[in-house]
């Protein structure tokens, strides 16, 4: 089998470094959930205080999931991140199913979801009729699918250029928004009866905010000392992450108040225009377009390292499994990627996608830190060059936070999430076949 160490063979190569680890996980992060969940969470939680308390709590939480990550990535640096873990503690049946249902639902809608955002803001630029919306999100999925076919070298420096562009731009409205006039932090005494399951609603849309922070563990295999390099970028960018959303919503607090942000349709939009008027409103749109670009193709860079994880190993999608030596990258895989998230732009909606993907999302997230505890005790022996702090707490604590927001998003997503539910099933037949065709083979 192809290995990292014989790229002429067609496998990864490392070339990412600690920079660029970073700007994947930041880069996917900081989308446009930061635009529009602030409105929904001062709604929900009318104190200053409580809501940037869950924005740090949020941040926590990934953080821990993160640590989880990073022990995972280090001590098994290979491509595909989860596919790899779930194969070694469950069995290669939970590895393609993790991968059966990132191709077909959770990493495909995302990729939809984020690219539908994209849409939504360049319609307001430029209308091109009735089917703007989707004709741009396919566009910039087609475009960005080409960019990163070309290699890792390639789609690695435009995720680099447009996180640093998007974090430049965000803190340049942070201190824009800081140096002008603002109205005093209006902190409403909260109702006692309702502020707790308000608070924990408020939490499934910042942890959602959040997502992206594992990406890191995805193209392991192209990471230069990966038992280095992969826990610090997981940790140097979540904790970047927690500041910078923190110091936003401090700044739209400090501008607009709990009130304001909570009757905002816009928020960021609303804030500047405080300080710069309607040209403001302007600035903010071309941002966000920025930042649901660096999102896109951040997911498109990492997404298609899972098909290939499957597909090096099952023959039935060995087609899959194929890496261009000569641009760096598994193509088919980006190209099956492309396909099928351009087809979900074009019969669905954002907010479809984003239930469509949330509760099969949460069933492997919840898988992650149950592996590290099972792999701790079937491979004491191994080489953990990095290791949990505070084991096996932090673990069972994310565990813990992972099957609530898997009940909290059927409940919230309904038939959206049934729908995600029986695709993920319908890899199980779809892995016996595979393995069948393998031995018949």
């Amino acid at each position: 089998m192809a290995t990292p160490e014989n790229p002429s063979l067609g496998a990864p190569v490392r070339v990412l470094g600690l920079f660029d680890s970073i700007c994947i996980i930041v880069g996917i992060i900081v989308g446009t959930g930061i635009f529009m969940t602030p409105m929904a969470v001062a709604a929900m939680i009318p104190s200053a205080g409580l809501i940037l308390f869950a924005w740090v709590l949020g941040g926590a939480l990934c953080v821990a999931g993160g640590v989880c990550y990073a022990e995972l990535a280090a001590t098994y640096p290979a491509a595909g991140g989860e596919y790899v873990y779930f194969c070694r503690a469950f069995g290669p049946w939970a590895g393609f199913l993790f991968s059966w249902s990132k191709m077909l639902v959770i990493r495909t809608g995302s990729i939809g979801a984020m690219a539908y955002a994209f849409g939504t803001y360049a319609e307001q630029i430029l209308y091109l009729g009735s089917r703007s919306i989707p004709l741009y999100a396919g566009l910039a999925i087609l475009v960005l699918t080409g960019l990163n076919i070309l290699g890792i070298r390639v789609g690695s420096l435009g995720q680099n250029i447009l996180t640093v562009a998007k974090v430049c731009g965000i803190l340049g409205v942070l201190l824009v928004a800081l140096v002008s006039s603002s109205s005093p932090i209006i902190a409403e005494i909260p109702n006692p009866s309702t502020t707790l399951p308000n608070f924990m609603v408020a939490m499934i849309l910042i942890l959602w905010t959040y997502g992206g922070w594992n990406e890191t563990a995805y193209v392991a295999a192209e990471v230069h000392h990966p038992e280095k390099s992969l826990p610090r970028s997981i940790f140097y960018g979540t904790v970047f992450v927690i500041i910078l959303y923190t110091a936003i919503n401090a700044v739209f607090l400090r501008t607009l108040g709990v009130a304001g942000v909570a009757e905002s349709k816009a928020v960021a939009a609303d804030c500047l225009a405080t300080a710069l008027g309607e040209p403001g409103r302007q600035i903010i749109s071309a941002l966000v377009l920025l930042s649901a670009l660096g999102a896109v193709n951040g997911l498109i860079l990492t997404g298609a390292r899972i098909s290939y994880a499957m597909g090096a190993e099952r023959s039935l999608f060995r087609l899959l499994g194929q890496w261009s030596s000569r641009f760096g990258g598994p193509i088919w895989a980006f190209l099956v990627q492309g396909f099928l998230s351009v087809i979900l732009v074009w019969t669905g909606t954002f907010e479809a996608l984003v239930t469509y993907t949330a509760a099969a999302a949460w069933i492997f997230f919840a898988l992650v830190p149950l592996s590290l505890l099972i792999l701790r005790w079937r491979d004491p022996d191994t080489p953990r060059i990095y290791r949990v702090p505070l084991y096996p707490f932090v673990p069972i604590l994310f565990l813990l936070c992972c099957l609530y927001m898997l009940y909290s998003s059927v409940t919230y997503a309904g038939i959206g999430a049934l729908l995600g539910f029986l695709i993920v099933l319908s890899g199980l037949p779809v892995y016996w076949v595979s393995r069948w065709v393998e031995r018949e083979g």
